[in-house]
């Protein structure tokens, strides 16, 4: 959800949104370095962060308020649709000059590509996590109703928890049915993350002082810490190791812990103090056409210049905020500004009074 960067409430938002597009960029673009620091693989759960955030931003209608379905998903579907149809067009291009048909076509256009493991990264390692959040979207009406109707928030944590549980630990022994796996890596395994975020607005909604806030972001920072020594860093134990199993099989969720706390802390502190607005908003503005497009400038780059190593990232970081802006300005901004238009059409409409016969 974009939101306007010159509320100090959602600053922290949008800021956080280009700190997980960069870390997502920085976990694919580490793996052109040879001798790299293994710790730099952590940076994977940036898409985690991108999941807590919009729990956060979507927290109130998780904790009770209600949904208007039809302004709801005309807002969603601008919003997260038309500058990814661009980069899947951009992708296929990329394939087509390369001698590769365009295959799975449609599976992306209506975003089933990852109903299966070997589809789901056919143009792009960063498009698997697209359609999480359209179900999100597609599901939140439900999840407040559930919430509004007396269930309240807790049994629905606890509800997401368990799937996840079930989900995550059923996909190792019956990874080889797909089914299981693959489902981990949908709302089915990943509801709980959303609603971490749902917590953490909760929280800046207690209005945490700086002391609060602070605890908050140390005691998240210092568990995404831990969490990446434990599994970047430390040797595996010899033979089995059952808690390194349970940690990666869960690393998302016990990342997006850590990260709702730092989520906190910043949000909590740029309420009190907020950043300069234009920085805070390009920032949150070109985070979606940076996790869209950077995997496309490396290919891109390399087909036609055959660039390696260092020169090739930074050429390909340039290259990729050139396209988020330019996505930004001519694509996401003037059909999110339709969107929201139509949305306030629909309401508008509901909200006059019936012709008098």
């Amino acid at each position: 959800m974009t939101l306007p960067a010159q509320d100090p409430q959602l600053q922290g938002i949008e800021l956080l949104r280009g700190v997980a597009a960069l870390m997502v960029l920085l976990a694919h673009y580490q793996l052109q370095f040879a001798g790299r620091p293994a710790w730099l693989g952590f940076s994977q759960t940036g898409v985690d962060l991108f999941f807590v955030l919009s729990g956060f931003v979507f927290g109130p209608w998780l904790f009770g308020r209600r949904v208007d379905l039809l302004p709801h998903l005309l807002r969603r579907l601008f919003h997260i649709y038309p500058l990814y149809l661009v980069a899947l067009a951009a992708y296929v291009a990329l394939h087509w000059a390369q001698g590769q048909p365009p295959l799975y076509l449609l599976d992306h256009v209506f975003m089933l590509h990852t109903l299966s493991r070997d589809v789901a990264q056919h143009y792009n390692a960063a498009f698997w996590s697209l359609p999480v959040e359209v179900e999100f979207y597609l599901l939140l009406p439900l999840l407040s109703w559930f919430v509004r109707h007396g269930a309240g928030f807790g049994p629905l944590l606890v509800l997401a928890l368990g799937l996840h549980l079930a989900v995550a630990g059923l996909a190792g022994p019956l990874a080889g049915m797909g089914g299981w796996a693959v489902a981990t890596f949908h709302l089915s395994g990943l509801l709980c993350e959303f609603l971490v975020g749902a917590i953490g607005w909760y929280g800046v909604r207690q209005r945490p002082g700086p002391a609060a806030s602070l605890l908050a972001g140390a005691v998240g920072g210092g568990w995404l810490l831990a969490l990446a020594a434990y599994t970047h860093l430390a040797a595996p134990a010899s033979g089995a190791d059952p808690l390194r199993t349970y940690v990666a099989a869960h690393l998302g969720l016990l990342s997006a812990l850590g990260y709702a706390g730092i989520t906190v802390a910043v949000v909590a502190r740029l309420q009190r103090r907020p950043l300069h607005a234009g920085l805070v908003r390009w920032t949150g503005n070109l985070s979606y056409g940076v996790y869209l497009f950077h995997n496309g400038a490396l290919t891109l780059l390399v087909l036609a210049f055959a660039l390696q190593g260092l020169p090739l990232v930074a050429a390909a970081l340039l290259l990729t905020l050139a396209a988020a802006g330019l996505g930004f300005v001519a694509v996401e901004r003037p059909v999110r500004q339709l969107g929201r238009a139509l949305a306030a059409a629909v309401v508008v409409q509901r909200s006059r009074p019936p012709a008098l016969a």
